[in-house]
């Protein structure tokens, strides 16, 4: 991963569509705070919780890194 996001592995960019709505791109303020082979876990805008009240700044991707690797191995 870091080889990927190269000089500065704390900052990333993501592209999305939270909650199924449009496409979102979050450029500011997203922190990474972990990541393994298939997941990135980050800071970023506040967004409301899926149960219950309030809003919560910490999300979770699968790595598109993650996702093209399960396609080389599933179809060669």
């Amino acid at each position: 991963m870091e080889r990927v996001l190269g000089g500065d592995p704390a900052r990333i960019f993501v592209i999305g569509h939270p909650r199924g709505l449009g496409l979102h791109f979050s450029i500011d303020g997203c922190r990474l705070l972990d990541h393994d082979d298939r997941a990135l876990q980050y800071l970023a805008d506040d967004i409301p919780r899926l149960n219950g009240d309030g809003t919560h700044a910490v999300c979770e991707a699968v790595s598109l890194l993650a996702v093209r690797e399960a396609l080389r191995s599933e179809f060669g």
